[in-house]
Order: structure tokens, then C-alpha cells, then sequence
């Protein structure tokens, strides 16, 4: 597409690139920025099949080296992974465009276009330059980066790199310490040699996203001779990269002795500073259970009682934690480490609060640290001393070690927040059960000898946490079916009634029940154990109702002979009597057996008054039961018995929500209301229920019963219209007008979402739309979920049938959504941001506002999705229809539509919108806002900076309010050093710039660009100049 009066950019000369003389410069013009800048090309010299200028000859394939460079360079600059060479040279030198200009844009396009089409003996050599651009300007991957590696290892090429890298420019400096970072990786001894003499920073970080070091990448790949080689070079040791020091990461290899030693010996610190949260090495390498590296540390003066992170754990718990690692153990307790310290007492001070007393265990519901821990991450672990851990991971050695050395045989959990022993104990399985003490830990494993040897040592037989939480001992060995614990235990003094936890507990008599041995159930029994002891607060369940639900027979005999009530307060049980629970037993002859027991024991089949939401009835329809529906129904039960606790549906509500006919017909014949209203909070009638489901034959069958189609709705319900439409059924939907012409415009609610609730389903059509709005749907509502309107829906699923048919029922097309989130607002910014243009075509015609503004909350006009798209012929559609080019971007982080355009590298499309007028200096949007020029310079795009400055751009624009730069900042903070140059020699020598120098290189120096800093605190205007070749 031609431009009208594109603008001319400067060509460059061919002189050196350098800082401007010592020259007094007044604002400089473009004509000297452009003198001052050239990047003249490194020569490096070409590869060869054979050597013709004296190297070795390379032992690789060439055409298969060929055809490697052809790949690095399609991922170093391709967008996208073209399908065949002549796209992806395109896409290359589309690439290139915005970030190159004049002699650098022709000699890097002649390099490329070389790349691809002739397969010349330069090719490495124009790739390499290709590389050095791109990294001296933050624009090469990591992995690109790597792969240069491989290409100069496979092709001998280390003479020629070393040859390279004569220049001593910042561009220079910059792809050094990236290729040393990707040579450490891979391990390449020998490249890593040559930069460092060459003068590489060792420390300096590289990488696009998270900048890291070599000495790091070197620990990641395992490369000991680079590590070495780095650290003798003067790499830091002790430099953190996202939080981690070189020793952390070494602490956590495999077989890391060496790698722990070298560092060690190169100076590393043995302990993370006060305020770290991350692990202490000690730490990592007991969790590792590395022994030789935790002598290691040790001998280095590691202390053991040492840790940062306290809900780790101490190094001792952490080796407490590892089962059989007694030697570990054995090697801290030797060093000194505390046996009965616990990471979890650790405040922002150090201390132990002095009010918590061995007291609190019984009294406290919350301990005075309950609200320091009561966050998502709270956790029991760090609060359990050493022995404890040890024995609940089964290190019995470990357990004796500390018993020898004196270790509480009663740890308190005094400390441990409520919220966290509960998560414990709700993670933990029936058969993996959560404990509290050593005593419990060992029943648990059924280790026979460590009960007895713990109980000889002192353990309490029935502690647990505030004596509430958790499982007794004797609970423990209940639960796990041992009779001879259970005897020791009791002969020890355990109480046999003592409560169950507070959170997911039994009795020990209700552990028992569920086993169908009742062996211990019979112990616990001639022990005095309480028959019909409550349950415990939450899911909880009485004896009777464990044996029952484990289908236990002979165990529901014995508790019944032994006066278990079968029709227990149902508000201490959450609503399940034995009756109900006996309804869900899944053998036939197990079942008829206990609910033949347990109506002969005098379960009642109706309940009594106020307890209808129990009734064994709806457990039975909601199982889908049909045998046991009928059963309850022939024994008096009633069809009527009012709303489940669960479904908050009746049990004809819910037969027709299972669509189960057989189900629905046998309530129907014993009397069952069909016309029952729905429950008040989110309840459904029967009519409702059915399609909601879907459940077209049960709706008829309703229907033909009398079932009113205009039934009332519950908070949070459907109505039947609104079921039907939920499932695109247009049989169904025609079926119920045809009942009710009125059935949606006579209600409110469903006439105002259904448009919404059929856009959002997959089988939506144009003839189910014009079926809604003839029956007299509001075409003009919000969706209930996104809050926008129902056009924007059609608009956004991209069907211009559904636009047509909206538009044509009266949809407003300039209703605008209210969303509460960033995104479009309109109809038609949603049809731009899909790409459709046929559906922007026709809102215009129907008068869509082209100029309507952005979300605030985050968004952007039409015109903006569009330019950020770079979709010409739809940018230009909007303009010709009246797009305001300079429209208001969001004000939180919005852009014009020229700051979007230049930002993102869209050359033709800044010029495009230069010459409709867009402001060039348009400020900043509010939060996270940039100019024109900050886009391009943030993002490297050198030739727009260029472009803008020939058009008169503000160089002092000013920065985004909240979270801005101004254009030297952004350049500096991103990376972008040809950018960052070419805005220093444009500005003119004010006290501003030197404010704004001393910042960028801040900013530079915080995001790792160490290099651009170093340029950014030496660079003066008028006291020096300096050459800057730039090689490409």
C-alpha cells in the first residue's frame, strides 16, 4: 500500500560511531545525530571447506552446517516458523526493519538475504555479526545464544571468535558476557577461556527474561572445569540471581561434593544473610541427605541450629524428615544441633512467646501465634520437634539416637495454629493417618517394640494437642484393626471413651465398628467403651452409623445388643441416621440384612417433626434406587416428605433432575406433588429440574401431568425457559411457547438473559435466536457473567448471521458493557479485535460509534486493536469512516494509536498515522502509559525512534505518571544500546539530561544490563569522545 508523503529517514555515514565532540551541542539536528552514528561491520573471516586463509579446515559437513546456520537464523529472527525459505527470508527482513536503519539496515539485509540463498563460505561470519547486533541490543534468545555455541564448536571457528573480539566497544562488551553465559552452559572450556581474556564480565547477567549469570548456568549444566575457570576469573561466589546464591543451587545437585567444595574454597558464604528467606545451604544439603557435603559445611563452620525459612524446618527436623537417615542425624546432634528446637517458634524477632505454657495444651482453642501463621501456607511440620518427625517417618533409629540424647518424649504442639492441625488432619487418609506424638507415630507403623519403649520412657498413652485435636494412641490402634496394642494401650491406662478429634475423629469403639473382624470392637466393649459416645463436630458419625456404613453385619448386631440408639439426634450427626446410610450400601443381601436389623430395632421409616430434610427417602432417589424407593414407599414413607438437606429438592425434584423414568413414575403413583414449589435457596421444581437437564420424555410426561410452565422462581433458580434455552433445545423451547406464547416476555428475568444465556452456548443458531426475539426477548440486556452486552457476544463469537439478527431485532449498536475488568466495551471494537471485517463493515453501517472510547479499566478504541494488529485494511476502513487517529488511550496502561504502533515495531503503520495527523507527542496514559517515542525506544525500535525524531518529536516528553520512563530510561531499562545511544547524542546538554543519564543507568544497572550502566556513568557530552564501533 502506497503512503502518502512517506517520511525520509537519514541515511547514515560512514564515519565511526562516537559519542558528539566536546562541542557546546545545542539541540542537535538530525543531520549530525545521524554523522555521529555508523556501525561498521566486524570482518570475520568466512568458513571454508577447506582452509583458504590459513585456518584448519572445518571437519563438518558443510552443506549440514549450512543448513544449521539457515535454522539458528530463522529462530534468532522469525516471528513465526514460515513454511517455506522464501517466507521466512521475508519474515526475517521484517524482522529487521524496525530495528536497523540506513547503511546497518542495507549490510545486515545483504548478510541475511546471504544467509538464505547463496550458502557461501561467509555464512557463520554473517550469521555471527547477525548475532552480536542482536545481543548488544537485548534482542537475541537465550537459546540462540547457545546454539551460536555449537555452531562455532562444530565449525573449529574459536580462532576466528578470538580474532572478533578485539573491539573493546560497550556493543562489544555485551555479546561477551552473553556468549560466556551460554559457553559456561554448554560446557565449552575453551570458548569460555577466550572471552575471558578477552575481557568478559564474568559477573554480568544475560538473557532476555530472567537474566541469569555463567557461574549459575554453569552450576545448572554441571560443568566444574567452567565453574572453576569463572571463579578464578573473579566470578562472585556469593552474587544472588532471583534469590539464590551459587552455593544454594550447588547444595541442591546430585553428587555436589566438588562443586560445594570450590565454591567453598572461592569464599562462599556458608549462611544466607538475616533477612533471606531462602534455605540455609546446611539446609538444602541435609534435605538432599548429602553426608559428605554436610561434613562439608560443618567443617566450614555451618551452624546446625541456623535456618531462615522456618516453616522448612531446622536442619535436624529436615533430616528427621528423611526416613533411614539416621547418619545424618547422628552427624548434626554431633555438631551441636538442638534436639528439641522447632523452626515454627521463630518470630520476626527469634523469640518464643513466654505466655505459651505447657498449659495452653488443654485450654487454648487458638494459640497466642495462631494469627502470625494463619495464612494459606501455615503448616503442622515445622512445629513438630525432631523425634516426633523422625517417628512419624519411620526413622527409628533416628527416634532412639534422640531418646539417648534426652529429646522430649512429650513434645507440646502448644504453638501450632488451629488451622493447620486441621488441614493436617483432613490430607490424611483412614489409612494414613495424621499424628500428633511419637507414641501415635509408632502405634501407626504397629511397631510393637518402640510403643513399649516410648511408654518406658514416659509418653503420655492419651496426649494429643488442646486434647481435642488429633487421634488418641488408642484411637490410632482402633483405626488400624491391632488387638494387641489396643490391650497394651488399655493395660497402660488409655481411656477407652475419650472424644474424638474435633475435626474427621472417631472413638475408639467408633474406629472399631468399621471392621467387620470385631475382635477390638468386643475389647473396647468389655473396656466400658460408651456405645453411643457423640461424634465428633465435623463428620463426625456414632458407632452404629461406622458399622453400618462399612456394611459391617455382625458388627451392627453387636452394637445394637449392646443399646446403640438407631435414631440419634440427627443435628450431631450432619443429617445421616443408620437407616440412610444403609441405603447407600451397594450389596443387595447386605443391605436388606442391617436395614432388617435396624428396623427391627425400631428405625423410623418417617421422620419425626423437623427432621424431613433427613428422610432415608431422599437418599434413596438420590442414589437413583428404584428397589429401595419402592421398599420405603410400601413401609409408610412419604413422597412429600419435603426439601433433602443436600438438594434442596424433593424427591419428585430430584427423580426428574436424574431423568430416571422408572423413578419418577413410582413417586408419581404414590401421590407425589408435581407442582411443589422449589426450595428458597436455589431449589428447582420438577419441571425445571427436568430441563435443566435435558430431559425432554419427563418434561412431556409433567406437562400432560398439569405442570404449570410459569412456575415460580427460587433465589439462584431457572425458570423452565431458561433450562431449555441453557441446552439450545429448540424443540423444547417451541414446545413451551407453543403452551405460552407469553412464557418470556411475561418474565422479567428470563426476557432479560436468555439472548445471552443461547450466544453462550456452542450450538447456537440464527433460527434460535429469531425464535427468542419473536417471543419477545430483550435484545438490549448485559450478560450476567461479563457484563457486556448481549451484541458484543454475537460480535465476539465472530458469526455475522448472529450480528445481522440482533441488529435486525433492535439490538443498540453503540450499547456499551460495563465490565469490571480490562477489555472491549463495544460491539464493534470486539468485531475489530476478531479480524472480522465484514462484521465491522456492517456495524458501521448500522451507525456504530468508530470513535467510542477505550475501557478505562484497561482497553482500546477500535482504531488502537486495530494498528495493534497491524491490520492495514481494517485501520484504514476505520479511518475512512472517521476513526480519530488521536483518540484517548485507557488510562490504565493504554496507548494511542501511534504509541501502539511504534511500540510494537510497525513501521509503515507510524508513518501511515503521521501523515493522518496523529499527535507525536501525545502523553502517557496515566498508569504504565508510554509516548511514542518511550514505545519505540523500550522496545528497540530504532528506525521509529528515527522516524519520530525527523517528525519533531519531544525528546523531554514526559513519563507515565504511574510506572513510566522517559525514552532514555526505557531504552537503558530494556537494553536497547543503538537506541539508547542515538537518544543521547540527540538531546541536547542540559541538567535535565544529566539527571535523566544518572537514572537510566540506575535502571540499567537494577535489570542487569551492566555493561549499558558502565556507558551510561562514563558517558559525557562535552569532556570526551569515545569511538563506538558497533558490530552487526
Amino acid at each position: 500500500m502506497a503512503l502518502v508523503s512517506p517520511i525520509e529517514i537519514p541515511q547514515l555515514s560512514p564515519s565511526a560511531f562516537h559519542v558528539l565532540d566536546d562541542k557546546e551541542p545545542a539541540a542537535a539536528s538530525l543531520n549530525q545525530v545521524g554523522e555521529s552514528l555508523n556501525h561498521q561491520l566486524e570482518s570475520v573471516p568466512p568458513i571454508a571447506r577447506m582452509s583458504t586463509n590459513g585456518g584448519e579446515p572445518i571437519d563438518c559437513d558443510f552443506d549440514s552446517l549450512s543448513n544449521e546456520i539457515i535454522r539458528h537464523a530463522r529462530l534468532a529472527l522469525a516471528r513465526r516458523y514460515p513454511s517455506t525459505e522464501d517466507k521466512c527470508l521475508s519474515e526475517c527482513l521484517s524482522f529487521l526493519e524496525p530495528i536497523t536503519m540506513g547503511d546497518v539496515n542495507k549490510d545486515l539485509t545483504r548478510m541475511v538475504e546471504n544467509i538464505f540463498q547463496s550458502r557461501s563460505s561467509d555464512m557463520l561470519s554473517h550469521y555471527i555479526n547477525l548475532c552480536v547486533f542482536l545481543s548488544s541490543n537485548n534482542m537475541l534468545s537465550t537459546l540462540s545464544t547457545d546454539r551460536l555455541i555449537l555452531l562455532i564448536v562444530k565449525s573449529k571457528s574459536q580462532p576466528r571468535l578470538k580474532a572478533l573480539l578485539y573491539s573493546k566497544t560497550t556493543t562489544m562488551e555485551i555479546f561477551m558476557s552473553n556468549l560466556l553465559a551460554s559457553a559456561a552452559a554448554m560446557g565449552e572450556i575453551e570458548i569460555c577461556r577466550i572471552l575471558i581474556n578477552a575481557g568478559a564480565d564474568v559477573d554480568a547477567p544475560s538473557g532476555l527474561g530472567l537474566r541469569t549469570t555463567a557461574l549459575r548456568r554453569a552450576l545448572l549444566g554441571g560443568h566444574l572445569d567452567c565453574i572453576r575457570i569463572l571463579l578464578d576469573a573473579g566470578a562472585d561466589p556469593n552474587l544472588a540471581v532471583d534469590g539464590r546464591v551459587p552455593l544454594d543451587l550447588a547444595c541442591d545437585m546430585y553428587d555436589s561434593y566438588d562443586y560445594v567444595k570450590v565454591l567453598l574454597d572461592s569464599g562462599a558464604h556458608v549462611h544466607p544473610p538475616q533477612d533471606s528467606a531462602r534455605l540455609t545451604p546446611l539446609q538444602r544439603a541435609v534435605d538432599g541427605s548429602q553426608l559428605e557435603v554436610i561434613r562439608l559445611l560443618l567443617k566450614a563452620k555451618a551452624n546446625p541450629n541456623c535456618f531462615t525459612k522456618a516453616k522448612q524446618g531446622t536442619a535436624l527436623q529436615i533430616a528427621c524428615r528423611n526416613s533411614g537417615e539416621a547418619g545424618v542425624v547422628e552427624l548434626l546432634i554431633a555438631a551441636g544441633a538442638d534436639i528439641d528446637a522447632r523452626s515454627g517458634y521463630q518470630y520476626d524477632d527469634g523469640n518464643l512467646e513466654d505466655g505459651l505454657s505447657e498449659s495452653s495444651d488443654d485450654e487454648s482453642e487458638t494459640s497466642s501465634i495462631d494469627s502470625f501463621w494463619d495464612t494459606d501456607e501455615s503448616t503442622c511440620s515445622c512445629f513438630k520437634s525432631a523425634i516426633l518427625i523422625a517417628a512419624e517417618n519411620e526413622n527409628w533409629e533416628a527416634v532412639q539416637l534422640l531418646l539417648e540424647e534426652g529429646a522430649a518424649v512429650n513434645p507440646s504442639m502448644r504453638g501450632c495454629p488451629t488451622r493447620a492441625m486441621r488441614q493436617e488432619l483432613i490430607e490424611h487418609s483412614w489409612d494414613d493417618l495424621a499424628v500428633f506424638t511419637p507414641l501415635q507415630a509408632a502405634v501407626r507403623a504397629q511397631n510393637i517394640t518402640m510403643t513399649r519403649m516410648l511408654l518406658s520412657a514416659g509418653a503420655h498413652v492419651d496426649a494429643r494437642p488442646r486434647n481435642k485435636y488429633g487421634h488418641t494412641a488408642l484411637q490410632i490402634a482402633a483405626m488400624i484393626k491391632n488387638e494387641r496394642l489396643t490391650q497394651i494401650l488399655l493395660r497402660k491406662g488409655a481411656n477407652v471413651n475419650a472424644a474424638a478429634s474435633v475435626c474427621l475423629g472417631r472413638t475408639a469403639l467408633q474406629a472399631a465398628s468399621a471392621h467387620s473382624d470385631i475382635t477390638v470392637l468386643s475389647i473396647l466393649l468389655e473396656a466400658g467403651a460408651e456405645v453411643n459416645a457423640p461424634p465428633a463436630g465435623e463428620a463426625g458419625r456414632t458407632a452404629l452409623q461406622v458399622a453400618v456404613s462399612a456394611g459391617n453385619i455382625e458388627g451392627v448386631r453387636l452394637l445394637l445388643d449392646a443399646g446403640a440408639t438407631v435414631n440419634t439426634d440427627l443435628s450431631r450427626i450432619e443429617g445421616r441416621t443408620p437407616l440412610q446410610e444403609a441405603t447407600k450400601i451397594q450389596d443387595q443381601s447386605i443391605r436388606d440384612e442391617i436395614i432388617h436389623l435396624l428396623l427391627r430395632a425400631g428405625a423410623y421409616i418417617q421422620p419425626q417433626k423437623g427432621q424431613e430434610k433427613y428422610a432415608s427417602l431422599h437418599t434413596a432417589v438420590s442414589q437413583g434406587d428404584l428397589l429401595m424407593t419402592k421398599t420405603l414407599l410400601r413401609k409408610g414413607a412419604s413422597p412429600n416428605v419435603g426439601y433433602c438437606a443436600r438438594t434442596n429438592r424433593t424427591p419428585l425434584q430430584q427423580a426428574s433432575s436424574l431423568g430416571d423414568e422408572s423413578l419418577f413414575q413410582v413417586l408419581v403413583d404414590y401421590g407425589a406433588d408435581i407442582n411443589a414449589p422449589p426450595h428458597w435457596d436455589g431449589g428447582r421444581t420438577a419441571l425445571q429440574s427436568a430441563a435443566e437437564r435435558n430431559h425432554l420424555s419427563i418434561v412431556r410426561r409433567l406437562l400432560q401431568l398439569g405442570a404449570s410452565v410459569k412456575e415460580e422462581r427460587a433465589l439462584k433458580g431457572i425458570s423452565v425457559m431458561e433450562a431449555a434455552v441453557n441446552n439450545c433445545n429448540l424443540e423444547l423451547i417451541q414446545l413451551l411457547l407453543d403452551i405460552d406464547p407469553s412464557i418470556i416476555r411475561s418474565d422479567p428475568t428470563t426476557k432479560g438473559i436468555v439472548i445471552g444465556n443461547a450466544l453462550s452456548h456452542w450450538k447456537c443458531d440464527v433460527s434460535l435466536l429469531e425464535l427468542l426475539l419473536k417471543g419477545g426477548a430483550d435484545v438490549n440486556n448485559m450478560d450476567k457473567y461479563s457484563s457486556l452486552p448481549f451484541l458484543q457476544l454475537a460480535a465476539r463469537k465472530s458469526n455475522l448471521g448472529f450480528v445481522q439478527c440482533l441488529l435486525s431485532g433492535g439490538a443498540h449498536v453503540n450499547c456499551r458493557g460495563q465490565p469490571s475488568t480490562p477489555g472491549n466495551v463495544t460491539a464493534l471494537q470486539e468485531a475489530v479485535d476478531s479480524r472480522h471485517i465484514d462484521i465491522v463493515q456492517l456495524l458501521l453501517e448500522w451507525g456504530a460509534d468508530v470513535n467510542a472510547p477505550a475501557n478505562e479499566k484497561g482497553g482500546k478504541t477500535a482504531l488502537q486493536i486495530a494498528v495493534s494488529q497491524n491490520y492495514f485494511e481494517m485501520v484504514e476502513l476505520l479511518v475512512q469512516n472517521g476513526a480519530n487517529v488521536n483518540g484517548l488511550p485507557s488510562p490504565r496502561r493504554g496507548r494511542t494509536a501511534l504509541q501502539e504502533a511504534a511500540s510494537s515495531g510497525y513501521v509503515q503503520m507510524t508513518q501511515y498515522l503521521l501523515n493522518q495527523g496523529a499527535d507525536i507527542n501525545a502523553r502517557a496514559a496515566h498508569f504504565g502509559g508510554i509516548t511514542a517515542l518511550q514505545g519505540a525506544a523500550s522496545s528497540g525500535n530504532i528506525r521509529i525512534v528515527m522516524i519520530l525524531l525527523s517528525a519533531g518529536v519531544d525528546i523531554n516528553g514526559a513519563a507515565a505518571i504511574e510506572n513510566g520512563r522517559n525514552a532514555i530510561e526505557s531504552a537503558a531499562e530494556n537494553g536497547r544500546l543503538d537506541t539508547l545511544h542515538l537518544l543521547l547524542n540527540y538531546h541536547p546538554n542540559t541538567e535535565e539530561f544529566e539527571i535523566k543519564r544518572k537514572r537510566a543507568a540506575k535502571l540499567a544497572l537494577a535489570n542487569g544490563h551492566l555493561a549499558i550502566g558502565r556507558f551510561l556513568l562514563a558517558y559525557r557530552k562535552d569532556t570526551w569522545m569515545r569511538t563506538r564501533e558497533v558490530p552487526c
